[in-house]
């Protein structure tokens, strides 16, 4: 289980010698306290740390991390409560602001903060929205301030953040509901479905981020079995999820929560068809390479996936919009994948072009004759006196200078017909 992280920030002020019912609010306090963290003893993946404020003396008003957090600490947060003496004044904003920096920099640690103060009925405002912020910070899942003995009523908005306790027996109970809460858990089944709810047997890697922070919470991948079986997971409560499910292209789900002790079922509509590039025509004498085919979404920029031609992937259902980088590369927009479906395209095979040029170096480009226009392809070496390229069927010119030449009247100029897995010879004299 995930290991949480729950810090203590303890009032030690003068108000908590004032009596409480059975004793002073620090001795009801002390004797609450050994009993709730002999019940986190229990649990191995939680560990207890301790920042106490107002016990620094009069002249202090600051708080001091007095046991940081490690495995099996129990015991020094126990002897360590039992020594404190209230003796001073301490700021509560400063003591529950400074406890963002008492856990330590682990993403995956569950961090929560628990104050219990003599504070309460002029604070209440305060200590809601430093709360609130501790939480919106990133570093803090969860922040409570418990106000014992103390005036006020909690806002709606912070009705599970600031809270007033009456009574002993209201501050015993709302001290181990609330460990009851942080252990909890939510659970859900994840579903890849078409569009008509038929579900997919794949195998598709899924991100958990936190909505906030941005750190990833959970990794899986989701497999759906002949036998009906769904993954089930467990979640945090306290977390809201961006959910990235990694088909091509990926399908996001932002600001999920998940109800605590409840098992949800999250749906995602993700048919897939599958596309295969494959070359028609003759065979060649040579090895086609396999030029690699760039996916996207039609009508825009980002690439889904890069697919060498001659192989198959599979895409969520939708429209795409194809490059083939051949030479020159070639352009499929619009194209339908249905799912369930295999769309095939066919590609031309290339022939080839044998480019001798003049026996000095050049400067000069290819290019490809479209509707009468030239469109360029690509750049010549300079520093060879030969070229061979694979080129797609079709129209083309070449035109150079020699390096050493200004005279526009020293450009040469050609012009030839690729066919498909034919071999083209060009010899360029000046």
């Amino acid at each position: 289980m995930e290991k949480t992280r729950v810090l203590l920030v303890l009032d030690c002020s003068d108000k908590m010698q004032e009596q409480w019912q059975s004793g002073s609010k620090m001795k009801v306090t002390l004797q609450v306290l050994l009993r709730f963290l002999d019940s986190i003893a229990k649990y191995p993946e939680m560990e207890v740390g301790l920042r106490v404020f107002g016990h620094l003396g009069q002249e202090s008003l600051g708080s001091r991390l007095e046991i940081p957090f490690e495995a099996g600490n129990g015991y020094k947060v126990h002897r360590k409560i039992k020594t404190l003496v209230p003796s001073g004044e301490g700021k509560t904003s400063a003591a529950l602001l400074s406890a963002r920096n008492d856990f330590p920099q682990e993403a995956s640690s569950r961090n929560i903060v628990l104050m219990i103060t003599s504070r309460g009925k002029n604070d209440d405002g305060s200590l809601c929205g430093l709360a609130r912020q501790l939480q919106q910070s990133g570093d803090v899942l969860r922040a409570a301030v418990f106000c014992i003995d103390a005036d006020g009523t909690a806002t709606e908005a912070c009705d599970s953040t600031v809270i007033f306790l009456r009574n002993e027996g209201q501050f015993e109970a709302a001290l181990f509901d609330f460990l009851r809460q942080v252990r909890q858990r939510s659970w859900a089944t994840l579903s890849l479905v078409s569009a008509d709810g038929v579900p997919y047997e794949t195998d598709v890697p899924v991100a958990f981020h936190d909505h906030r922070t941005h750190v990833l919470r959970k990794a899986v991948v989701y497999h759906y079995g002949a036998a009906d079986r769904r993954d089930t997971l467990a979640l945090d409560p306290y977390v809201t999820y961006d959910i990235t499910f990694f088909t091509k292209p990926p399908v996001v789900l932002s600001g999920r929560c998940f109800p605590a002790e409840q098992v949800s079922a999250l749906t995602v509509e993700a048919g897939q068809g599958e596309l295969q590039l494959v070359w028609t025509g003759k065979k060649t004498t040579w090895t086609l390479p396999e030029y690699p085919v760039r996916v996207r979404r039609h009508g825009e920029c980002e690439v889904v996936s890069t697919q060498p031609l001659g192989t198959k992937r599979s895409y969520l259902a939708g429209k795409y919009d194809l490059e083939v980088l051949t030479v020159p590369s070639m352009h499929l927009d619009n194209v339908e994948l249905r799912a369930g479906s295999l769309t095939a395209l066919q590609v031309e095979v290339p022939g080839v072009l044998v480019l001798t040029k003049p026996q000095t170096p050049t400067v000069g480009s290819l290019f490809v004759i479209e509707n009468g226009k030239l469109r360029w392809v690509c750049d010549l070496n300079p520093n060879t006196f030969s070229d061979r390229m694979e080129l797609l069927p079709g129209d083309y010119q070449v035109i150079l200078r020699p390096k050493d030449k200004t005279d526009y009247n020293t450009a040469l100029s050609t012009r030839f017909t690729i066919t498909s897995a034919q071999q083209v010879t060009i010899t360029m004299e000046p």
